[in-house]
Parts: structure tokens; C-alpha cells; sequence
């Protein structure tokens, strides 16, 4: 039987070579979005217009790092910005009908690189990595939103 320090060294090692092995993989494509862009879109796309604030902490950013973001993105067409209906001294975040194209477009290709990385794995197999990710971001999820370092 394995112990759990063995098990949990095991992992590290292999999300460690995992997040090069993606990052190596995706300079190898040209890209319809910037990663950073890509995950905005997402965002807004799928839960609705939001505040930068929310979008910094959904995405464990800082405020100003998200803000020069969606500031390049304005500038590129991908999104808008409008007054807050509540709070007239901050903005909300929509998607342009560019910006959700451009997000479809990175969506579709990414889903057929992730089908080949999976060629050859059984359903049952896939099934098992789809729950065991769920279950790696929501623990990420619950470590991020800890106060303690």
C-alpha cells in the first residue's frame, strides 16, 4: 500500500512536468486569444457582465493586473465597459460579439488538441480525470479564498 506522502510526492511531480508539458504545447500554436483574454471571456461569457473586482478575484489576480487587461482588450474590440447600474464609480465587463467569437474560435481549438491528448483513453478513463480536475480546482478554489498564506 502506498502512503499518502508517497502519493502526494507522486503528484508533484507529475503536475509540476504536466504545467511545462502545457505551457510547451501551447507556444507551438498560434492562438486566436491570450491566455489571460481567453479566461475574461469565459467569465463574462458564461456568468454574465462583471466588475473588474469580481473578475480579479474569480481569477486570484490582482485588480490592477486584470484592469490593464481588459484595458488591452477594449483597445482589441474583445470587450466593453459600462457604468455599474448600482455604482456609478465602477464598470462592468461584457463581451463584444468579436470577443465571444474570439472566444468560441480558442474554444474549439483547445478542445480538439484536448480530444487528441485523450486519443486512446477509454470513457471511463476520461471520466475519472474530468472528476479528479473538478475536485483539484475546487480544492485550488477553497486554498486561494483562505486568508492564511
Amino acid at each position: 500500500m502506498t502512503s499518502r506522502d508517497t502519493l502526494v510526492q507522486a503528484i508533484e511531480h507529475d503536475l509540476t512536468f504536466l504545467a511545462r508539458a502545457l505551457e510547451g504545447l501551447s507556444r507551438r500554436r498560434a492562438w486566436p486569444l491570450e491566455r489571460a483574454h481567453y479566461l475574461l471571456l469565459n467569465l463574462v461569457g458564461s456568468e454574465g457582465p462583471q466588475t473588474i473586482g469580481t473578475l480579479a478575484a474569480r481569477l486570484a489576480l490582482d485588480g490592477s493586473t486584470v484592469t490593464r487587461q481588459v484595458a488591452q482588450m477594449e483597445r482589441d474590440g474583445l470587450v466593453e465597459k459600462h457604468l455599474h447600474p448600482d455604482d456609478a464609480r465602477s464598470f462592468v465587463v461584457s463581451a463584444t460579439p468579436r470577443g465571444s467569437a474570439a472566444a468560441a474560435a480558442m474554444r474549439a481549438a483547445r478542445r480538439e488538441n484536448t480530444g487528441r491528448l485523450l486519443q486512446g483513453w477509454s470513457t471511463a478513463e476520461m471520466a475519472g480525470l474530468a472528476t479528479a480536475l473538478a475536485h483539484l480546482n475546487a480544492s485550488v478554489a477553497a486554498v486561494l479564498e483562505d486568508p492564511a498564506p
